[in-house]
């Protein structure tokens, strides 16, 4: 599985022209085995970029397992807050608009901000945004449009929640130890809202998956 994720991220990059590759990481599973990936698959004069885009929910933890992650990878690593843009963007709606600002409004939002952010730097150096979105997630509608659904290949889209967690434990065996033990066993969270996970809103993924 290891090896044909990376010959088709080459072979996508290849067909397209593209020598640089952009990651969204947020201290999670799924964008820590992407980055993961794409980094064990570079060739020469390839480069890839982790951006971080903190929001007012997200934990210390998440930028602490991040710039762990990227230095054992090696990749540089620059975090892009969204909190003012977020801030902004709900005082504007206020003003304009009597309907709530709350809820999967205020959710989506900041998942959309991030993908704009990334298409943005993606613009400025020529990079191939990489999505990091899984197929559990993604069959149930747990992913944004527009926002971390975004990215130019779904690396990760054929691949279950329960496999994504395989594929990065077998990966720490046989390769080394890439990915923090902190980013595998913390529970996953999309820190859309206060003290979020993901089973407050799905099954566990065992049985998601098996489903």
């Amino acid at each position: 599985v290891w090896k044909a994720l990376q010959f088709g991220l080459q072979e996508y990059a290849r067909k397209c022209g593209f020598q640089r590759f952009l990651v969204a990481v947020s201290g999670g599973m799924d964008s820590a085995l992407v980055l993961a990936i794409v980094r064990a698959s570079l060739k020469p004069r390839q480069e890839v970029e982790a951006v971080y885009m903190p929001s007012v929910h997200s934990a210390p933890l998440s930028w602490d397992l991040s710039a762990d992650l990227c230095r054992r990878l090696a990749v540089p690593l620059t975090s892009l807050p969204i909190k003012f843009l977020h801030s902004n963007v709900k005082i504007s709606f206020q003003s304009s608009f009597p309907s709530p600002f709350e809820g999967l409004t205020d959710e989506n939002v900041q998942s959309r901000l991030r993908g704009m952010l990334l298409y943005t730097r993606s613009n400025q150096t020529g990079a191939m945004v990489v999505n990091t979105s899984n197929k559990s997630e993604l069959a149930v509608g747990y992913s944004t449009q527009y926002g971390d659904s975004v990215g130019a290949l779904g690396l990760l889209g054929d691949l279950y929640k329960t496999e994504v967690y395989q594929l990065a434990e077998w990966a720490n065996r046989a390769i080394g130890e890439m990915i923090p033990k902190g980013i595998i066993t913390r529970p996953p969270s999309a820190e859309l809202r206060p003290n979020q996970t993901d089973q407050q809103s799905l099954p566990p993924y065992p049985r998601l998956d098996a489903m």
